[in-house]
């Protein structure tokens, strides 16, 4: 076979099943596990042997027989033998059955509930989902039979209770899972175990996330944890801690989680624990992945093998170590690893853990493979497809069509990046059909992906389009399972979410001249790709989408939507009560980034206005130029722009037509999709500005001379509170949004803008705001009163240097706040002209009563253009305004 290429990688499967297959060993010792990554937590009774008295000596060898069953069913489990931890768990079934027949006792109903619990999660992993609705509801059918007195009761219908919630969260039943969760939580409470209430108010958690109710979510994790303080240290409250931590993780709360998780890893180094220890090490990496830190990242997935008490979980943080180790193009230590990692592969035993992990670690090698396509003789794609080869049978061997799918759709993936085409599309049909079979929607999107990937290089272009539009609806309806409680997922974004989005654009724009269908599937495509990566961005399904019509919005305003295409720059034109007009130019994405940088470079003073111009116009030609007499024939006077990757950064305004700069001649505005932040007019009764920032230096950064001046000037025109320096505190702010009636929120002080939601701070006098600040700050505003923010001003921030999507923080900070619209800026401005053009704009805003926002900027920057010290775009292009322009 010929070399391969990767397409994305699986740590999301590696944590989730390593969470998950973990629980069995737990079950059998008591223990309530918290299940972070969308599993839910199994609080759970456990079959006692100190209180069943079928094991009492004298026990009957029958009991003892069912009891070994259990017993035995619950060590397959842990290992992921699903398929046969029911069949020994449904032969501890029988035994109980035939035992009740031949002498029925209260007992023998108790046994039998506690085995029909084990079944349904057994059933429910393996996608068995009407097997495991019989299961729950014979075993609660045989709870009701029981004195609501009796403890053992008690503890088996919380059990039931607990898995009933599983498996209607499953099935996307939320509220139900909720209540059936409350019903386990009354339960514990009855019992007296503290352990169990946490790990179903934990569920709950969860559940209100996937309901989108993040804070509430939020809320009651921090009273978990806050009971958890009062616990005695133990391997459970260690185990709760990390799964408590990992769960954070979902709501983008890293600070938090790491917190926690450290707090897990010292409880189980102090009871000398090896497995908890390593399992939170692995989670404790993930953070540090998650803020871009690999090296701190790569270090605890090392220190998490190295603690391993088995082989499988030592070869697991090998396998999450050797895709980052890939990921930051460290090829010899790659190679290194795997050469670890081989030898080990002939001790696994069938499960459905070590298929999984056989899986993610050919992926690795597929994408390693790409990056370097010499030939070695560790790893050659006969070795990929041969342990893909054994997956596959291992999976069948088990019964396991999940599992199955998995190792087959890779395989697909082998064959197609070796142009082995035929081969590939039956792969991935087979794979596509077994992961429907097995309800495992999460792999269904990618085999459908794999297959327009197929299509589309058969020249099969129709059903190659078809098959990426299923792809997207499907990743559409799972927003929240694949972000939300998937934080893995933004490890391999821009690999395995993002590519979808745009080859389905590219398949959609082939040709010079779209049809007016395809072009409106390309442009709603791009409106919901900015809608999942900045969910991605928030590490949180949140955002409500509110599809607008420009027609219905502003007749004088044209949107202009980007997309960055692998061979060319595509550019979607949407004019009011006219067809969308479309062109394209032939630059590869390299080349346009170079431009783009080029471009930035230039608005430095420092650069030549012949640099500048020339750089400038070629970015007009591309964008504007081609649509321009259409602009003049419609009179447009409001440029909308939704733009795309590098893109992103570059000032609009500053381009150049050869005669006069872009803003001379239009409005500007960005936004990040119509659906996202709609246009809506300025309302002007009663403005006032609650006014903040900092003239002195604070926390490193330099004092801001000018917003005194700044804050002065603005207070002369309209109604200001006015908080700087010392008092301009986080908690001042948390109060004048709040309590003060302002309708416009100015804050003249330094921040940054990054595509790391942790790099993005506004800077008060102590401390960072970030943008979980602004969001709490929001729902802590809409609680107090219904007036909308018109207005969020931020007249001294930057973009992070060498951050191609920095401006998605902006974005970030302008949805988090709820502010119709956000003026920002760029790069940091001088603080002297920034306090000219800032109460220019106030002065224009306020004295004509019908002028939009737009309009009232671009005066401003005019009149900044227009004063000789300050001509340079350094000095007016790099502010922006987000979201409605009107």
């Amino acid at each position: 076979m010929k070399r391969t290429i990767a397409n994305s990688q699986r740590l999301w499967q590696i944590m989730r099943k390593q969470n998950k297959l973990s629980l069995g060993l737990l079950i059998a010792i008591a223990v309530c596990l918290v299940i972070a990554l969308g599993q839910p937590v199994i609080a759970t009774n456990p079959h006692r042997q100190d209180e069943n008295p079928l094991t009492k000596v004298g026990a009957s060898p029958l009991a003892q027989s069912a009891d070994s069953f259990m017993e035995q069913g619950s060590r397959l489990y842990d290992t992921g033998q699903l398929v046969q931890a029911v069949a020994t768990w449904k032969q501890a079934l029988q035994i109980y059955r035939d035992r009740q027949r031949a002498v029925p006792s209260p007992q023998n109903q108790l046994d039998e509930a506690l085995c029909l619990s084990y079944l349904s999660m057994a059933y429910q992993d393996l996608g068995e989902w009407q097997e495991a609705e019989i299961a729950i509801a014979q075993g609660s059918d045989l709870i009701s039979q029981q004195p609501s007195t009796s403890k053992e009761r008690i503890e088996i219908a919380a059990r039931i209770s607990n898995a009933k919630g599983s498996l209607q969260l499953a099935k996307g039943q939320s509220q139900a899972a909720l209540e059936s969760w409350k019903i386990a939580v009354e339960q514990y409470t009855q019992l007296g175990d503290e352990i169990g209430q946490l790990g179903s108010l934990t569920n709950q958690a969860q559940v209100l996330q996937a309901l989108g109710l993040f804070r509430q979510a939020s809320e009651q994790l921090e009273a978990i944890e806050l009971r958890l303080q009062n616990q005695p240290d133990s391997i459970l409250k260690a185990v709760v801690l990390r799964s408590l931590g990992t769960t954070l993780q979902t709501l983008g709360d890293l600070a938090k989680s790491q917190k926690i998780l450290e707090r897990s890893f010292v409880i189980s180094q102090k009871l000398n624990n090896p497995s908890e220890s390593s399992s939170t090490l692995l989670s404790l990496g993930n953070n540090f992945r998650l803020i871009k830190d690999n090296e701190s990242a790569l270090k605890h997935y090392e220190q998490a093998a190295n603690l391993a008490s088995n082989n499988i979980l030592r070869m697991e943080a090998q396998a999450v170590q050797l895709s980052l180790l890939i990921e930051s193009d460290l090829l010899p230590e790659s190679q290194t690893l795997w050469q670890q990692i081989e030898p080990q592969l002939v001790n696994l035993k069938p499960s459905r853990r070590s298929i999984y992990l056989r899986v993610n670690l050919a992926d690795s090698l597929i994408k390693l493979q790409k990056i370097d396509s010499r030939p070695t003789q560790f790893i050659s794609s006969s070795k990929i497809a041969e342990s893909l080869a054994m997956a596959i049978r291992q999976a069948q061997a088990l019964q396991d069509r999940r599992a199955e799918s998995f190792a087959i759709g890779e395989l697909g993936i082998l064959y197609e990046q070796n142009r082995q085409l035929s081969e590939a599309n039956k792969l991935a049909q087979k794979a596509l059909v077994l992961a429907q079979e097995s309800n495992a929607d999460d792999l269904i999107y990618r085999w459908q992906w794999l297959l327009g990937r197929v299509f589309k290089q058969q020249g099969e272009y129709d059903r190659a389009i078809a098959s990426y539009v299923q792809a997207v609806q499907n990743i559409q309806s799972l927003r929240r399972e694949l972000i939300a409680t998937a934080p893995e997922v933004q490890f391999a974004f821009r690999d395995r979410i993002e590519p979808i989005y745009r080859e389905l654009v590219a398949l959609l724009l082939r040709g010079e001249q779209p049809t007016q269908e395809n072009l409106k599937q390309a442009r709603q495509t791009l409106e919901s790709l900015q809608v999942v990566e900045l969910e991605n961005y928030f590490r949180a399904a949140c955002l409500n989408v509110t599809p607008q019509q420009i027609d219905a919005i502003d007749t004088s305003s044209a949107v202009i939507y980007s997309a960055v295409l692998s061979d060319r720059l595509a550019i979607i034109v949407s004019f009011p009560n006219a067809p969308l007009r479309y062109h394209s130019i032939a630059v590869s994405q390299a080349d346009l980034e170079t431009t783009a940088n080029e471009y930035l470079q230039s608005l430095n003073p420092a650069f030549s206005d012949r640099e500048r111009f020339k750089v400038s116009q070629k970015l007009y030609d591309w964008i504007i130029r081609p649509v321009e007499p259409i602009l003049v024939e419609k009179q447009i006077k409001n440029l909308v722009f939704v733009l795309d990757s590098a893109l992103r950064n570059l000032p609009m305004a500053a381009l150049h037509d050869g005669k006069q700069y872009a803003i001379e001649k239009y409005r500007m505005a960005l936004t990040p999709g119509l659906q996202l932040l709609g246009a809506k007019p300025l309302d002007r009764n009663q403005l006032s500005v609650w006014l903040g920032g900092l003239t002195e230096s604070r926390q490193g950064f330099s004092g801001l001379e000018g917003v005194k001046i700044e804050a002065a000037q603005i207070a002369l025109k309209i109604p200001t509170k006015t908080e700087l320096d010392i008092n301009f505190t986080k908690s001042n702010i948390q109060k004048g949004l709040t309590k003060q009636d302002t309708s416009i929120v100015h804050l003249a002080t330094h921040g940054q803008f990054s595509s790391n939601p942790d790099s993005t701070f506004i800077l008060a006098w102590d401390e960072r705001l970030t943008v979980p600040d602004f969001y709490n700050f929001l729902r802590d505003r809409t609680n107090s009163r219904s007036h909308p923010l018109e207005l969020l001003v931020l007249s001294a921030c930057k973009t992070a240097e060498g951050d191609a999507n920095a401006t998605l923080g902006l974005a970030g900070i302008a949805l988090r706040s709820g502010a119709r619209s956000t003026i920002g800026s760029l790069w940091a401005v001088n603080d002297l002209s920034t306090s000219k053009l800032m109460s220019n704009f106030y002065d224009i805003l306020l004295k004509k009563g019908d002028i939009s926002r737009a309009e009232a900027l671009q005066q401003a920057q005019i009149s900044i253009l227009k004063d000789s010290q300050y001509q340079h775009p350094y000095y007016w292009a790099a502010f922006v305004l987000i979201g409605s322009w009107l």
